[in-house]
């Protein structure tokens, strides 16, 4: 049984397609339990919603070929038969495109979560920074006020003064 060499994923959901699909006319693939979504039973894509009024537009099909069917290019016209490989490959190809897009999608949310994170992180060690200069200032202000310190108030105050 020939089968492809590299995954598949669903355009609606991301999910690895295994086996069966749903193909659209406009080259969408969708794992078959999409098939009761609302908008493909409406006949529309539901990846870009363009409207898929035949039943030829949305088909369920393999990602395998049984062996009987190997050779079900052979005797077609080389034109012919060069032009489904052509669809095959255009597929694919936007198969891929749209794989790289949903990368590079994520990849953009991730910077986003990160970037947002670090300014968290430096919203939070400034607002640190600001919790311990006030417990120092609270320290120095509670040992000058401190009856067991031996130490005078004019000496506190000029202590003060010096950081």
């Amino acid at each position: 049984m020939l089968g492809p060499e590299a995954g598949l994923e669903c355009n609606l959901c991301g999910e690895e397609v295994c086996g069966a699909f749903l193909l659209t006319k406009c080259n969408h693939a969708l794992c078959t339990k999409h098939e009761s979504d609302p908008r493909i039973q409406s006949s529309t894509c539901p990846c870009c919603g363009t409207h898929l009024p035949l039943p030829a537009d949305i088909q369920v099909v393999r990602m395998a070929v049984e062996p009987e069917v190997e050779r079900a290019l052979c005797g077609l016209h080389p034109r012919v038969a060069t032009r489904l490989i052509q669809n095959a490959l255009e597929f694919w190809h936007y198969q891929d495109c749209l794989r790289a897009e949903r990368r590079a999608q994520e990849l953009t949310e991730e910077r986003q979560r990160v970037h947002q994170a670090a300014r968290k992180i430096a919203q939070l060690e400034f607002e640190a920074q600001v919790l311990q200069e006030r417990v120092h200032e609270l320290q120095k202000r509670k040992a000058c006020e401190s009856p067991l310190r031996e130490m005078s108030y004019g000496q506190c105050n000029r202590g003060a003064g010096s950081v």
